[in-house]
C-alpha cells in the first residue's frame, strides 16, 4: 500500500536496508542489496522499470524475515524499534483504514487518499514528495543518538500529521 509513485517504496527500502547494514556489522548481503536497489532506483525514476506487485511482496519478505531474525539474535533489542522503522507506511495505512471504514468503504480496495496522492495534489512535483516523505523517518535518527523511542515515534507521528495538516489547508 506504499508504493503509489515512482521511487517512494525503493527509497524507503533502501532506507531499511541502511539500517540492516549497520546492524549487521557491515553484512555483504545488505550491501548487494542496496547496489541493486540504487540501479533500480535510476531506472525507476526515469520510468522504465517498476517493482509491482512481486518485487514489494518480495522485498517486504526479505524486511520481515531480517526484522524478525535481528529481533530474535538480539542484533535489534527492542521490537518497538522495528515498529518505528515500519510506522512510515503504518501511520498511512492505518489513516487510510479508518479513513475508508467511516465512510463505509472496504479498507482493503484502492483509492487516491494516500498521502502521497494528496501530496501530489498539492505540490505536483515528485522530488519535493519523496523530501517530505523522507522527513518523516528522521525520528528514527533521533532513537539511534538518544535511544528514546517514545519520544522518536511521538515526532514521526508528529511529522506526518503537520503535513497532512499542510495539505489540508486552501490557498486564499
Amino acid at each position: 500500500m506504499f508504493d503509489g509513485i515512482n521511487l517512494q517504496s525503493g527509497l524507503y527500502i533502501v532506507f531499511f536496508l541502511i539500517i540492516l547494514f549497520f546492524k549487521f556489522n557491515y553484512s555483504i548481503i545488505f550491501l548487494l542489496l542496496i547496489i541493486t536497489l540504487l540501479f533500480f532506483l535510476h531506472l525507476n525514476n526515469t520510468s522504465k522499470i517498476f517493482m509491482g506487485e512481486s518485487g514489494i511482496s518480495f522485498l517486504g519478505f526479505l524486511l520481515s524475515y531480517f526484522s524478525i531474525f535481528s529481533y530474535n539474535n538480539k542484533i535489534i533489542n527492542y521490537a518497538d524499534e522495528v515498529f518505528l522503522i515500519m510506522c512510515i507506511p503504518g501511520f498511512d495505512l492505518l489513516r487510510l483504514s479508518i479513513t475508508r471504514l467511516i465512510s463505509g468503504k472496504h479498507p482493503f480496495l484502492g483509492d487516491k487518499n494516500h498521502i502521497h496522492h494528496k501530496l501530489l495534489k498539492k505540490y505536483n512535483q515528485k522530488m519535493t514528495i519523496l523530501i517530505l516523505m523522507t522527513l518523516i523517518t528522521l525520528p528514527y535518527l533521533l532513537f539511534l543518538f538518544f535511544n528514546n523511542l517514545l519520544l522518536s515515534i511521538f515526532f514521526s507521528f508528529i511529522l506526518y500529521t503537520l503535513i497532512l495538516f499542510k495539505l489540508s489547508l486552501k490557498k486564499i
